[in-house]
């Protein structure tokens, strides 16, 4: 299972300059710092090299920061081999490649009998725009619901056992886990590309796969601003003004991450003449 929160804090937590260490999800504390804050724009390929080599432990470098233990840098052939199988059915890629590596979140292991601890990595990033658009390749594993998620995330998600993409969203006023009705099949062992858009005017956010259409569903808006169901759209947790942090928990994989104020696709204009 992988858990992707976008988060909102306060300057002095996420700010390069403070000496604090910034808050994780669920009040723990990660076990590096990183000197600078990656600005909006960003991408992030997981390509470099160096230091990009395989089995590279990412926390500490280029403002990523982990906790409990590092997220790897992988190159695997199986990954590769389905990120291949990914583009021949005419999926497009949020970056242009190569695709070599990707960055993969393990579990801690544990005695037999024990839970085992979910690592975490975190990116920081700050950009004060009206959108943001994540963009980002996940090969997920399937999951039970996450007790990690507070209400200091903007929003959350992640694929449940059955298949099902549970968000966290604000539910009129209450946040909550919400299985969506019309989710896509979140299958285990392929790459998906996934694009969330957030609009801080309105604090509300859509989520896609693979440039499709955004899901639907009986909770969401109608639209950015509208007041009526069915829709895409879901309220943020925090009502926060900007973004300044993406984590991954759990146990999976990502790749050719991209943060922008602009849609990475080109969605078709329709004029009606009446």
């Amino acid at each position: 299972m992988i858990i992707l929160c976008l988060q909102f804090f306060a300057a002095a937590a996420s700010h390069a300059a403070s000496a604090q260490t910034p808050t994780t999800i669920g009040g723990g504390r990660p076990t590096t710092t990183s000197p600078f804050v990656n600005m909006i724009p960003y991408t992030e390929p997981f390509e470099a090299t160096p230091p990009y080599t395989n089995q590279f432990a990412i926390d500490g470098t280029n403002g990523w920061i982990g906790m409990m233990a590092p997220a790897l840098i992988t190159s695997n052939d199986v990954l590769n081999s389905a990120l291949d199988d990914f583009v021949s059915a005419g999926n497009p890629l949020p970056l242009p490649g190569p695709h070599t590596k990707a960055l993969c979140v393990r579990p801690d292991e544990a005695p037999i009998g024990q839970p085992r601890i979910p690592r975490l990595i975190a990116l920081k990033v700050d950009g004060n725009t009206q959108k943001v658009f994540t963009d980002l390749l996940w090969w997920p594993l399937r999951g039970a619901e996450p007790s990690t998620v507070t209400t200091n995330d903007q929003l959350s998600f992640y694929p449940h056992l059955n298949g099902t993409l549970v968000v966290w969203h604000d539910d009129s006023g209450t946040p909550e886990w919400h299985p969506l009705t019309n989710s896509p099949v979140v299958s285990t062992g392929v790459w998906v590309r996934v694009t969330v858009e957030q609009n801080y005017v309105h604090k509300r956010w859509r989520i896609r796969f693979n440039g499709e259409d955004h899901i639907d569903d009986p909770k969401g808006w109608n639209n950015v601003s509208g007041n009526t169901h069915p829709g895409p759209w879901f309220d943020m947790v925090d009502k926060g003004s900007s973004l300044t942090r993406i984590e991954f928990e759990g146990d999976s994989c990502v790749d050719d991450l991209v943060v922008k104020s602009s849609n990475p696709f080109q969605e078709s204009l329709q004029l009606i003449v009446r």
